[in-house]
Parts: C-alpha cells; sequence; structure tokens
C-alpha cells in the first residue's frame, strides 16, 4: 500500500521524538569520555536532548505521547501545519546552545568534567565544569544538568560504594508537575504545578517566579492569559513561590508563601470600568475546560468567574499560534483588574453577509474598523483562521484545504510575533541585533502606519510578551 508524503513525515516524526518499542532502551546520560552524534538523543521520560544535524543542541518537552488518540488523528507537524490539532503533536523546546551551521558537531562529557559541543577544532558551546568523575544526565521532570561525585558513602549491605551527586551545572528547565484539570474546593495548586485540559490542549501552569500563565500546548511562548500583571493593576507585585488556591469560601487567590494578603483575586473581565465583583459561592472549583476556558463554577453549576479565553487569545500572536473565526487578540489595557479590558481587537469576521470574509482591527463596540484584509466575493471567513507561522508570514488561511494561504503579509523574519496597540493597530515584531549584538524586537509591518517610524522600538504589547518567557 502507498503511504502519502504526509502519512510518512509523521512516521518520522513519531519516530524521532518516541524509541520504537522493543529496541534498545535510549541512553539518558553521557559518561565521562562519551559522546553524542549527529542525529542521536538522550531520552528520559517526556525530555528528549537531541543534537540536530545542523549543530544545534536542543532540549525538548514532549506535551503527548504517540499512542494517545489525539497524536494519532494528528497530521504531521511542521511549519505549514494547517489543522488545531497537529499544531498539540509538535515538542516544546525548552532550552539550546543555538549553534545551528555547524554539521557534523559533537557533543562529548570530557574526563575533566565539562560537557563540550565541537566542530572540529570549534568549540561551539560549553558547560564550564571542571568536576573529574562528572556526567551529563537528562532527567524525566526536562532537566540537564552537569552532575559531580561529592563523597563516597557504604552501602547498607558493605559490598560497594555509593557516590552522592550533586548538581554544578543545569538548564534548569523541570517541568511543571501535572496536577488534575482542576482545583476543588480548598485545593492550591503549588509553585512548579500545572492544570492540563482534559484533551492536552491547554495549560496552567503556577510559576515559581511567582505569577501563573494559561497557554496552548505546543504553540509559542506567549500566554492567553496571566495573573498578576506585576502590579500593572492587577491587586500586586509577584513574589516568587506564591500559590493558586481554589478558596473553601469560594475565592480564587493567588496568595505570597508568607499567606499574607492575597497578590491577585478573580475579577470581573466583562467591564472594566464596572465596580461590581464576582461573589464567592462557597464549595466552588476552578476548572480548565477543553476550550481554553478557564472557569470558577459554583457547586451548582453556575458560572462565578472566567477568563474567557477560549475568545480572546491574549495580547499576542505567537509563532505556530492561530487566531479562528469567532476568536479575538486584543491589546493590552492596564486598567484596574483584568489585562483583557482591550481598546482595540484582531478579528476574522464575514463579509458581503456571509459571501466574503475580513480581516480587521475594530474598536470598542466596534465605533471604528480599519480593514486589514477584505475580500467581498472569496470563502466566508467561518472556515478561515489566521496563523503566525515560524518563518515570520502573518497568514490568512483556509481551514482544511492544502492550498496557500488567501492572504499574507509577506515578513519573512522567524520568531517574529503579532501583536495589537494599544493605539488601534497590527504590528509584526521581529528579533533583530542592535549595534551591539543584542538581540532586539523591532515592528516591521503596521496598518495602519503610524506617524512615527516602524524602527522606533518594542510597544506595550510586546513589552509584556516577553517580560514572560524568552522568544524563539
Amino acid at each position: 500500500m502507498r503511504r502519502s508524503p504526509l502519512a510518512l513525515a509523521l512516521l518520522l516524526v513519531l519516530l524521532c521524538v518516541f524509541p520504537a518499542a522493543g529496541g534498545a532502551k535510549p541512553r539518558s546520560a553521557l559518561g565521562p569520555g562519551q559522546a553524542l552524534a549527529p542525529g542521536q538523543a538522550l531520552v528520559a521520560g517526556s525530555s528528549r536532548l537531541a543534537l540536530h544535524r545542523n549543530g544545534d543542541l536542543a532540549l525538548y518537552y514532549v506535551p503527548l505521547r504517540a499512542g494517545t488518540p489525539l497524536a494519532k488523528r494528528a497530521k504531521a507537524p511542521g511549519p505549514s501545519c494547517r489543522t488545531r490539532r497537529c499544531r498539540f503533536l509538535r515538542p516544546r523546546r525548552l532550552w539550546h546552545t543555538g549553534t545551528s551551521g555547524y554539521p557534523g558537531a559533537r557533543l562529548r562529557m570530557r574526563a575533566d568534567g565539562a560537557a563540550v559541543l565541537s566542530a572540529g577544532d570549534r568549540t561551539l558551546w560549553s558547560s564550564r565544569t571542571q568536576r573529574r568523575g562528572a556526567s551529563l544526565r537528562l532527567s524525566t521532570d526536562g532537566n540537564l544538568g552537569v552532575y559531580a561525585p561529592r563523597g563516597a558513602r557504604i552501602s547498607t549491605t558493605g559490598a560497594a560504594f555509593e557516590a552522592e551527586l550533586e548538581v554544578v551545572w543545569q538548564t534548569g528547565t523541570e517541568s511543571p508537575r501535572y496536577a488534575g484539570s482542576e482545583l476543588g474546593p480548598g485545593e492550591v495548586l503549588e509553585p512548579g504545578q500545572y492544570l492540563q485540559s482534559p484533551n492536552g490542549q491547554y495549560e496552567l501552569d503556577m510559576t515559581p517566579s511567582g505569577w501563573m500563565a494559561l497557554w496552548v500546548r505546543g504553540a509559542g511562548p506567549c500566554p492567553m492569559f496571566i495573573a498578576p500583571e506585576s502590579g500593572n493593576g492587577s491587586g500586586g507585585e509577584r513574589q516568587p513561590g506564591s500559590s493558586l488556591a481554589m478558596e473553601a469560601n469560594g475565592l480564587l487567590a493567588l496568595r505570597p508563601p508568607a499567606g499574607a494578603a492575597p497578590l491577585w483575586v478573580m475579577h470581573n473581565y466583562d467591564n472594566p470600568h464596572e465596580d461590581k465583583q464576582p461573589t464567592p459561592v462557597a464549595g466552588s472549583r476552578l476548572v480548565l475546560e477543553n476550550d481554553g476556558n478557564l472557569a470558577v463554577f459554583a457547586p451548582g453549576g453556575e458560572t462565578v468567574w472566567q477568563t474567557e479565553t477560549e475568545k480572546i487569545r491574549g495580547p499576542v500572536l505567537c509563532p505556530g499560534e492561530s487566531l479562528w473565526y469567532g476568536q479575538l487578540l486584543g491589546s493590552v489595557y492596564s486598567g484596574p483588574g483584568s489585562q483583557y479590558q482591550a481598546d482595540y481587537y484582531l478579528e476574522l469576521a464575514t463579509a458581503n453577509r456571509g459571501r466574503g470574509s475580513e480581516l480587521d482591527v475594530n474598536g470598542a463596540g466596534r465605533l471604528t474598523t480599519t480593514h486589514i484584509y477584505k475580500d467581498k466575493t472569496g470563502p466566508s471567513a467561518e472556515g478561515m483562521y489566521v496563523q503566525m507561522q515560524n518563518w515570520g508570514d502573518l497568514q490568512v488561511l483556509l481551514d482544511g484545504s492544502s492550498g496557500g494561504p488567501i492572504w499574507e503579509v509577506g515578513t519573512t523574519f522567524p520568531n517574529s510575533f503579532a501583536t495589537v496597540t494599544f493605539l488601534g493597530s497590527l504590528q509584526i515584531y521581529a528579533p533583530m541585533p542592535n549595534a551591539e549584538g543584542n538581540r532586539v524586537f523591532r515592528a516591521i509591518y503596521e496598518k495602519p502606519n503610524a506617524d512615527e517610524e516602524l524602527s522606533r522600538g518594542i510597544g506595550q504589547a510586546a513589552k509584556l510578551s516577553m517580560s514572560l518567557a524568552p522568544m524563539g
């Protein structure tokens, strides 16, 4: 039976990410003198350290197992991913050396205790550790570290010596711990834990640095929802070690480790100028739903509070992330209580009574509209979506179609992202080196154009995005 190119591509991806059953158990560590050749990998649970043939060493956390129904139905992940499902099969890159362009590079754990990636006589990356007997180890929680023997003790049998290991270098990329899809009355989401929607598509992380973030699994590092906003009207500054509590009295609160006044509590996100806030109902539970909405439900099933992230997808569209018909990309609003009382939204809309489509930036209450793209005779927007491609192009695509984009910006800077400014324009930012050689983000596209030059620097929404997680 002849297989389609798409099916073969998916098979290759799964073989690379998941070791074949019945074969030799993959290595999870490199001891002194051992090496990793191009195309090889260390594997530990859902963690994978891959040495790409282009010379880049990258650490991944795979959000889905190949045997799940979602993975079996998914198409091959890649830059041209066209469906919602296939995006969630993509591994999440946690860390990399950024050394692409050196094919044939090898990773070696030297006897002097340093993990070194080199191409010929050129050192591309090093852990800079010097502890004889050290080894490079990959943990199932997503952390990569160099471990060295600290001392020795006699085992309980007295037949052998066991060395205690200490970490002398690490990536610090431990994956958060799974805590189900909901918090019941009195339950707490501790630092480093996460909730995951039952379908595996969305994740709420309680970060050790003191803020929570709701993400699309497998997409870029731009959350749909965060709290608190570091004092931007959301109730207080972030404090490391804070936890999210679904309190028995029905209040959803983010509290510091000392247990003092909450840093953030659930707010009314429907109207930023409305003083009335949700009334806690004792016995409520917090649920992360399959559509990406995070909600507090009373014992009787009534919705007490929700983020509405099934519709409002946050202020930034990351590489690989999509905006579907009926969803909104909102500008950042820094008023009291919330991040999503935006003055402007990017959305797909129908045109010409459903016989066409348009991509618009709408003002609050649709008092003003800027048409980014409009076609009165083309397909209806109900079957379309907007995608920020990994290579930097913002495109309007037809769901299920294998053809090219219906419309595109045409930019080609990898790791670019799109955002709506609080002044009502659509912008695309790209990473570029400045005069000192450091990476900065510059606007490479804006519609409608501002009076000042595009190179003026990063805007409010982009600052918020990059304060959360590194791009690329």
